[in-house]
């Protein structure tokens, strides 16, 4: 009953992070009007990092060399997405980025397979065949062509896919905030050094970009980023993948209610589909666990 508990909490918990990161969208094409995508994650991750030192000190002092080391890759792989995310942000909007991003539930499990050995399931390969049709109708032209920050979005989604496994592992083992933490400064070291070396240095701050560096501190960050890497403790990959994946849904509805970004009746089709592969993915889930209730 315990385990069913944490289980519920942590799903409850992977669903809210859903719609931070939904909200997210909106935060970084705010402040991409006046910062470039390096000076964004500097402030983002080094205020992660300071925040998440103050208020896990405790916790964070009885680290071992062993959880630094993976907290820091973690923060290499979500340096390198997050990169790709924010230059892909810039030359498309964020209600469709939010979509394309979607398709790391599909490289997950592909993923799990590659590198854990975890059996690949038919619903995968439906899922995956989806995915790429909903892509298609977001992203290619009428050349079949795809445009330049549409690729950069896939691109995130793929390197999240293996944060994603790879937190999976790391927490089953290592204490989440001391991983978040070391995650966050690793990505705060790595930003910093990529703005000197471009001289994309700040020169002020509007307050909507204030607003907007707060929010992915405090919220997109700190908070939700702990809440994942609590809540994988409980959830398996593909479980994390689908409930996270819901932030394209969040992060579309956002984007259209604040934005007003304009939706064709193509790019509506291409989100239903990506959103069925999401649906189908997490249906399948749900079978297997009634499954074995009912086989006990």
């Amino acid at each position: 009953m315990e385990n069913k508990h944490y289980t519920l909490l942590a799903n409850l918990g992977l669903f809210l992070t859903a719609a931070i990161w939904g909200g997210g969208f909106i935060a970084g094409k705010v402040a991409l009007a006046e910062y470039s995508p390096f000076t964004i994650l500097f402030f983002r991750f080094f205020g992660a990092a300071v925040l998440s030192g103050i208020l896990f000190f405790p916790v964070l002092r009885k680290s071992s060399g062993d959880t630094a080391k993976k907290g820091l890759l973690l923060g290499i792989v979500q340096f390198t997405g997050l990169s790709l995310q924010l230059a892909g942000l810039r030359l498309t909007t964020a209600g469709k980025q939010s979509f394309l991003i979607a398709s790391y539930v599909v490289f997950v499990p592909l993923l799990a397979f590659l590198l854990l050995r975890k059996p690949l399931k038919k619903v995968d390969l439906v899922a995956a065949l989806l995915t790429v049709a909903g892509v298609g109708f977001m992203s290619l032209s009428s050349g079949f062509s795809i445009a330049p920050g549409d690729s950069l979005s896939i691109g995130f989604a793929l390197v999240f896919a293996f944060q994603i496994v790879l937190t999976g592992v790391f927490a089953q083992k290592n204490d989440p905030l001391q991983l978040s933490f070391f995650q966050f400064l690793s990505s705060a070291l790595l930003s910093g050094a990529a703005m000197v070396l471009t001289k994309q240095l700040p020169s002020g701050c509007a307050p909507t970009t204030l607003y907007s560096l707060i929010y992915l501190v405090a919220a997109n960050t700190v908070l939700a980023f702990t809440i994942q890497n609590l809540s994988q403790k409980y959830a398996s990959e593909t479980t994390a993948a689908i409930l996270l994946s819901l932030e394209s849904v969040f992060g579309f509805f956002f984007s259209v209610w604040l934005l007003k970004e304009p939706v064709t009746p193509r790019v509506l089709l291409g989100c239903g589909l990506i959103f069925c592969a999401v649906l189908l993915s997490k249906v399948q889930s749900a079978l297997q666990i009634m499954g074995k209730q009912a086989s006990r």
